[in-house]
């Protein structure tokens, strides 16, 4: 958790260093609702950045650990750039499967959802009723770019 969290930032860090995103973007809070979407989606200045960084830093901890559900990284809003391919399935438009199979771009707003990314803690253990329904035990860490809190790393998992 806490090498993925580290490893986060470098990324993020490297891509300001090769000025692939502005500062000023990738800690960007505005975000453009998605039209015809439900649940809401959403879209930010560094989506394009987070979709091409991401899943090499977060699929291969599913891979190295089977028994978690997702490993993702989330903004102090709660808000889901890049989720893990699992959960990136095509928009079917009925909003109860792409609740569980497109995950991606989406703010979660419940406790749980905002304090991953928000707190600052050296991590964060924390349970909680996912809105799938399902009993969901969360990890967390803080990712920082050049000493900046840019949000969180996450782990779910289950005792099923």
């Amino acid at each position: 958790l806490f090498r993925s969290a580290a490893r986060v930032g470098r990324a993020f860090q490297q891509a300001l260093a090769r000025r692939a995103i502005a500062e000023e973007a990738l800690f960007a809070r505005d975000y453009v609702r998605l039209e015809g979407i439900e649940p809401a989606k959403f879209s930010t200045a560094f989506d394009s950045l987070c979709d091409e960084l991401l899943p090499p830093l977060q699929e291969p901890v599913l891979a190295g650990h089977p028994w978690l559900v997702f490993a993702i990284c989330a903004n102090p809003d709660g808000y889901v750039p890049t989720h893990n391919l699992r959960f990136s399935q095509p928009l079917s438009g009925d909003p109860a499967r792409d609740l569980v199979g497109n995950r991606t771009k989406r703010i979660f707003t419940d406790r749980v959802g905002r304090s991953v990314g928000a707190h600052t803690d050296p991590y964060r253990l924390q349970v909680y009723r996912r809105d799938t329904g399902q009993i969901m035990f969360d990890l967390s860490a803080p990712i920082l770019v050049s000493g900046r809190h840019w949000g969180g790393f996450r782990i779910g998992y289950t005792l099923e």
